[in-house]
């Protein structure tokens, strides 16, 4: 059986609405290091931040809030209802959060377990960069679209959002390490602790 020792570097990903950041949480409490791509990828796109005015100027005035800083379900609207846009997107995006990811884990301490929250690992090839093993976070498709309709998407914007993204059974049969997300918190939480060995 898998299990999580001091010293590693894993990756950790999954579908939408699987669980990833609550399972990230629950590694944390145990006592990883944890970063995450899409919380890098929001800090990144801040208006003034060399991202962010970026996108501004790629997307237009459009994709911004009242606040003047990119309003992320306008975008999201945007690039998943358009293959080449969401490409644009990835392409001003993905370079600067791929070299913070890296940089992060090189000075990661040695002596900690690092878990990187990485999405769209699979899709921007990045499984084998590096990493001791690749954590998938998984859950049945009818409950999926429950929890993203429950975020506020309607039957459209949840179709395309999963049809971006690889299947999630390729990301099952690609992980060293599947966690099922189809019960409770409790559940992954039980999940978690049965492969991490306590040093």
């Amino acid at each position: 059986m898998f299990k999580i020792k001091s010293g590693m570097r894993l990756a950790l990903t999954g579908g939408l609405a699987c669980g990833k950041t609550e399972a990230a949480v629950m590694l944390a409490r145990l006592g990883a290091v944890v970063w995450d791509a899409d919380v890098a990828a929001h800090r990144l796109m801040r208006r003034g931040l060399p991202v962010g005015d970026a996108v501004i100027r790629r997307f237009g005035p459009a994709i911004l809030a009242a606040d003047g800083e990119i309003d992320r379900r306008a975008l999201g609207a945007r690039v998943f209802a358009d293959a080449a846009e969401r490409a644009a997107l990835n392409s001003l995006v993905h370079p600067a959060v791929i070299a913070e990811m890296q940089a992060w884990r090189a000075a990661a301490p040695r002596t900690c377990v690092a878990v990187a929250v990485v999405p769209l690992l699979y899709e921007a090839g990045l499984e084998r960069d590096g990493w001791d093993a690749v954590m998938c976070v998984a859950a049945e498709e009818q409950l999926v679209r429950r929890r993203l309709a429950g975020r506020g998407l309607n039957a459209d914007e949840i179709g395309r959002r999963l049809a971006a993204q690889w299947p999630l059974a390729e990301k099952v049969r690609r992980a060293e390490v599947v966690l099922w997300n189809n019960g409770t918190k409790q559940d992954l939480e039980r999940e978690i602790k049965n492969i991490w060995l306590t040093i």
